[in-house]
């Protein structure tokens, strides 16, 4: 009985704890340690890459680089700003995708990342804790469910195979479970419409993680279905979700590898594709993150300048 109660109290001292010694997400400095973080991982993910970098067709993930990295932050952004307005919350648009991009970072350290950055905004709003917390971990858990839902049922109508039939039932069945959590968290007289929208969202990012595992097989060489590009995303979700491990190395592409099989794909082309997929979106990442931090640099110095005028 004591359990729940223990481990809410444990959650909700850690997430104080973070926020008593964050950097404040609308300050540069915040948006500089990203970009630091992105680039340390970016040269880890080069080392352990385990191809040639001479046989790779670099020119094919320029479309990984422009339009899905660059895709997934913005819906990174967009979920967290409805996650927010379940509990009534008022975020921009733009602040939220600044806390997508500091979670993306944050999931490359070992904590929770992206669940702890992302209730500590929404504390700072004014939400309890507590709630805040259970949206976050309930919007996380959407995903990882919708991934293993959506790759379950491609490999069951492509192949029939019965591990697809199961990953569909369990996936669907938690995600539906977790959604109807967040309908019942809210008290907005919008929250079916949220709702609603944070599936489309979860949907829409599995879908371009899929898509840029099918871009970095073909940089491989390696013409891959659509099911095999689904399995392989899921990868992402869980190492994600796990968030104990710097980035997921070495989850991600586990995961990656154990899943494979499924999909007659050999463990050690998921495994070079994993990796491609993290140097090039960390790179990515690192450039977005830059330009945002020269932008807030710029605004900063320009609101300095009018206080100064209005004195």
């Amino acid at each position: 009985m004591h359990q729940p109660a223990r481990a809410r109290s444990w959650f909700d001292d850690m997430v104080r704890r973070f926020s008593e010694h964050r950097v404040p997400v609308r300050t540069p400095l915040a948006t500089w340690l990203a970009a630091g973080i992105f680039i340390g991982v970016t040269v880890i993910a080069i080392a352990a890459f385990p191809y040639d970098a001479a046989s790779i067709h670099w020119t094919r993930l320029a479309w990984t680089a422009a339009v899905l990295v660059p895709a997934t932050a913005i819906l990174n952004g967009v979920e967290f700003h409805l996650g927010a307005h379940l509990l009534s919350l008022k975020i921009t648009l733009v602040e939220s995708f600044r806390v997508g991009l500091y979670g993306s970072a944050a999931n490359n350290l070992p904590i929770p990342g992206a669940v702890f950055v992302r209730v500590g905004a929404m504390a700072r709003r004014g939400s309890k804790l507590s709630r805040a917390g259970s949206v976050a971990v309930a919007t996380g858990i959407a995903r990882v469910a919708l991934a293993a839902a959506v790759a379950g049922l491609v490999v069951w109508v492509t192949d029939s195979q019965f591990p697809g039939l199961a990953l569909l039932i369990s996936g669907g069945a938690l995600g539906a479970g977790s959604l109807l959590y967040l309908l019942r968290s809210s008290d907005s007289n919008h929250r079916w419409s949220i709702v609603s929208t944070i599936l489309a969202v979860e949907v829409a990012l599995v879908a371009a993680t899929a898509l840029r595992f099918y871009v970095a097989l073909s940089a491989l060489d390696v013409e891959a279905a659509a099911s095999q590009s689904m399995v392989l995303a899921l990868s992402v979700s869980v190492a994600a979700a796990i968030g104990v491990v710097p980035a997921g190395l070495g989850i991600r592409e586990l995961v990656a590898g154990l899943l494979a099989p499924l999909v007659s794909i050999e463990p050690s082309l998921a495994l070079a594709a994993t990796v491609l997929d993290r140097i090039v979106a960390m790179i990515a990442l690192g450039l977005i993150t830059i330009v945002v931090g020269v932008t807030q640099a710029g605004n900063s110095r320009q609101h300095s300048a009018r206080s100064e005028a209005t004195e």
